[in-house]
């Protein structure tokens, strides 16, 4: 979703395309499946648009232990430069909803702002505060 990626699908009736964002259904939709897919179809490829070509991604996976293990959450971002500011921007998140989110308010808030000028030489330590807080902390955390 963050790459403005398309599903392309296919089964008995042909082929179809369907945008990443309308793959994913939650259990509002249908509570025995979590994507479109009807029976007999299978998703055959990922499109990712030029459209992407030049921009800086990112994902991060914050969990309880250093495990394999359900996230806390999943971020995962596209960043566009245009000159020394962010032309576009986007966020999604996912294990926080029942399908993947993308936060348009967020990407829409920092839109033509500043971005960082260099990339920071050690990961953030906010997730183990907010860890610390809770009472739950990670092996990763110090």
């Amino acid at each position: 979703m963050a790459l403005d990626a398309q599903m392309v699908i296919r089964g008995p009736k042909g082929e179809r395309v369907v945008n990443a964002e309308d793959y994913w259904i939650g259990p509002g939709v249908d509570i025995t499946r979590m994507n479109v897919l009807a029976p007999n179809e299978l998703l055959v490829a990922i499109r990712i648009p030029a459209t992407m070509a030049g921009a800086q991604f990112y994902f991060e996976k914050v969990r309880d232990r250093q495990v394999w293990d359900f996230p806390l959450v999943n971020v995962a971002s596209a960043i566009k430069p245009n000159g020394a500011t962010i032309g576009e921007a986007r966020v999604v998140v996912n294990a926080v909803a029942a399908t993947p989110r993308r936060l348009k308010n967020v990407e829409a808030f920092v839109a033509g702002s500043r971005g960082p000028t260099r990339r920071p030489r050690r990961r953030a330590r906010w997730p183990c505060r907010a860890r610390r807080r809770s009472g739950t902390t990670g092996t990763k955390c110090r």
